[in-house]
């Protein structure tokens, strides 16, 4: 699947939590240099948002990195 949109180039970065608390492991994306800093924390089992955060202000642009706790 893609995390944000087919074209973007800027790289992806990943870790996993449990995001919804029901004992599985869930995705946490968060976009490379490009892109506006949208996290989402993404359900295993179905590929739905769990939930999105915007980390920083919108217009930043510089990427965002993410760690989980499993």
């Amino acid at each position: 699947f893609f995390a944000y949109d087919p074209g973007f180039r800027g790289g992806v970065r990943i870790d996993a939590l449990d995001g919804n608390g029901d004992g599985i492991v869930d995705i946490v994306t968060a976009p490379g240099v490009g892109l506006p800093p949208e996290v989402r924390v993404i359900n295993y089992s179905n590929l739905q948002d769990i939930y999105r955060i915007t980390a920083f202000e919108p217009e930043f642009m510089g990427g965002v990195f993410v760690g989980g706790n499993v």
